[in-house]
């Protein structure tokens, strides 16, 4: 069986990365989306308080009739089978969002749109010698210069035609802009003894701000957990959040177009190994 959640942030989101944070004067970044673990956890939380456990209880070992969720020690048979960004929209359906391929490039052409490029393998000219490992170079064709853009992502109905092996048309990538803001915050470290500021201890911290959709600022509240089919209906409006299935009892993840085949078949040939 498996579950499908829509995590709503109601509030600002701080989801660190992997750098040290906590010298004087540091700068702690934030993740877009955060690691996996970060929905793991949340997600078992959210099932415990929902099964009617006591946190403490099982925090402590001492719940262990769960094959599911397991224990602290004795992980169970919960595994977290998908988790990206994702938004919902006004309709109330919910879309993932997919990082843009490595092989596709936004760029800005002169009339300030913008176009998707694909590499293409391409057959090198018999002159020129090249140490690949393959009888094609990856080749990325412009007619004319652009400027790279970064920041974009890929809608569902997009990442499927790119599966398909269809063209991405530019006009329906979403740019990260129009899904969350960082919102930096100074804070300042406090010393235990003398219940004060701590001196030398500044630092700035990037919260993650999602936004409503249609709007500039987002909601601000508590972060919700809500279980559900992704293409379930919502309560609210539109707004950007995280997307993620847990699979629980062993049974394996649903087949969704996208989820088992995360790349396209390479259509570039292995070249003859070198003797």
């Amino acid at each position: 069986m498996s579950l499908s959640f829509f995590i709503e942030p109601l509030d600002v989101l701080y989801l660190r990365g992997n750098k040290l944070f906590g010298e004087p004067g540091s700068y702690g970044e934030s993740l877009i989306p955060p690691w996996p673990s970060v929905a793991a956890g949340a997600i078992r939380s959210a099932l415990l308080v929902q099964r009617g456990y006591n946190l403490s209880d099982y925090a402590e070992g001492r719940v262990t009739d769960d094959a599911e969720l397991g224990a602290p020690a004795k992980p169970g048979t919960f595994a977290l089978a998908e988790f990206q960004l994702a938004r919902r929209l006004q309709n109330g359906t919910v879309e993932r969002l997919f990082p843009l391929p490595a092989d596709l490039s936004v760029v800005r052409t002169e009339d300030n749109g913008t176009k998707v490029r694909q590499i293409s393998p391409e057959a090198p000219a018999n002159e020129l010698q090249s140490s690949s490992s393959t009888m094609h170079l990856a080749v990325l064709p412009e007619t004319t210069r652009g400027k790279p853009e970064t920041g974009y992502w890929l809608p569902e109905s997009q990442w499927e035609s790119y599966l398909r092996g269809e063209s991405v048309d530019s006009e329906h990538l979403v740019h990260s802009h129009e899904l969350w803001a960082i919102d930096e915050r100074v804070g300042v470290g406090l010393d235990p003894a003398t219940r004060r500021a701590a001196d030398g201890q500044l630092f700035t911290v990037q919260a993650i701000a999602m936004h409503k959709m249609g709007a500039v600022n987002p909601t601000r509240d508590l972060l919700r957990v809500s279980p559900g089919s992704t293409r379930n209906k919502c309560q609210m409006s539109g707004c950007c959040g995280l997307v993620a299935t847990a699979v629980v009892r062993g049974h394996p993840e649903p087949n969704r177009p996208g989820r088992n085949r995360i790349t396209r078949q390479s259509r570039v040939e292995p070249g003859p190994e070198s003797s």
